[in-house]
């Protein structure tokens, strides 16, 4: 009998533990990491325009570093934990009471590469800098940005403040930490004003449109799903095209003359059937007409005539078919330069000869 009762004991001792919630650290943390391989890089045959290439062989994704203009290529390779704020906040206004452990960062190593040269010039242990910060901080970017502060270069990564239970959740403020590429110092700022990236993405909107742009200037060409255009959020007047290697014109005469090392490598690589990413970089704030020289093919005289602005992104609520990129922003009812605050946006570095 005893026995009996003690087996029963047991039993809901462990039925009773099996419903107590646990805190887990699988619902809070999630894990991140971010490789960007450094192949190689080149300039135009003059002035301040580039290109680079990230590749990964065995992964369909590739992931670019990024790069300031026109000095530096930047290479990331990290791994780390980030909160899961959505579901700290969620389980928050839910009521569950839940320790939530401390994100670890297990490397996050940064590399800088000269553009003209290929040669590695610095290379930056950013975990140690961000664990003894003096500040309880977690990154949460899964992308990553450069800029210009007092005349120096610096990668941007961001973070915002540890929650440490569910109980002690509240909005945190997103910051960045800020590392100094040529010297491994850091500061932390506050981030740009909220809506500063999207008025930066609506500036190149008109690219977003993959599929009608390449059905206009490019008939019979499957058009590029992953090809993709935006400006430099911090950087003025550079316009960045990102291709993948299979996606970039094989005949664009204007391309390969002005970058003349570039059809080499994209040749090399397509041979070596090596999953490759290329970033052209346009400085100089080229025109969307000059934008679009770059993407098609020979024989095909870009043009936006036919493009249309859709009645849910209109400023009238009403479907247009332009002429022009310019009659195209015109309509486009996000594009809002007067908005923009330029203090977060810096002159280019010049090209060293």
């Amino acid at each position: 009998m005893n026995r009996i009762l003690y087996s029963l004991c047991l039993l809901l001792l462990l039925l009773t533990s099996c419903n107590k919630k646990e805190p887990d650290k699988v619902e809070y943390v999630d894990e991140m990491s971010y490789k960007s391989t450094y192949y190689s890089s080149g300039f135009a045959t003059e002035g301040n325009d580039y290109y680079y290439i990230n590749t990964d062989k065995g992964s369909k994704v590739v992931s670019e570093g990024p790069s300031v203009p026109s000095r530096y290529i930047v290479d990331v390779d990290a791994r780390y934990e980030t909160m899961n704020y959505i579901r700290i906040r969620k389980d928050n206004e839910a009521g569950i009471e839940s320790k939530i452990p401390d994100p670890v960062i297990k490397n996050f190593i940064v590399k800088v590469y000269d553009i003209g040269t290929k040669e590695l010039l610095k290379t930056i242990d950013v975990k140690p800098l961000v664990e003894n910060c003096g500040e309880d901080i977690c990154i949460t970017a899964y992308d990553f940005d450069t800029t210009l502060i007092e005349g120096q270069p610096y990668i941007i990564i961001a973070i915002r403040d540890v929650v440490h239970s569910t109980t002690e959740y509240k909005l945190t403020k997103y910051k960045r930490f800020c590392v100094n590429l040529l010297t491994g110092e850091y500061i932390i700022r506050e981030r740009e004003p909220s809506g500063f990236k999207d008025l930066r993405y609506a500036e190149v909107a008109i690219f977003a449109k993959r599929w009608e742009f390449f059905s206009i200037n490019s008939p019979g060409i499957h058009y590029q799903e992953k090809m993709f255009v935006h400006n430099m959020n911090y950087w003025d007047g550079c316009r960045v095209i990102e291709f993948y290697v299979k996606e970039i014109p094989i005949n664009n005469e204007k391309l390969y003359s002005r970058f003349p090392t570039l059809k080499a490598e994209v040749e090399k690589l397509k041979a070596e059937d090596n999953n490759a990413r290329i970033n052209l970089v346009l400085t100089g704030n080229p025109s969307y007409e000059e934008v679009a020289s770059y993407i098609v093919e020979d024989g095909f005289e870009p043009t936006f005539d036919g493009m249309r602005v859709l009645g849910n992104e209109s400023i009238d609520g009403q479907k247009h078919t332009v002429h022009s990129a310019e009659e195209w922003y015109k309509y486009y009812k996000y594009y809002k330069p007067e908005e923009l605050d330029w203090s977060f946006i810096n002159p280019i570095l010049p090209r060293e000869e």
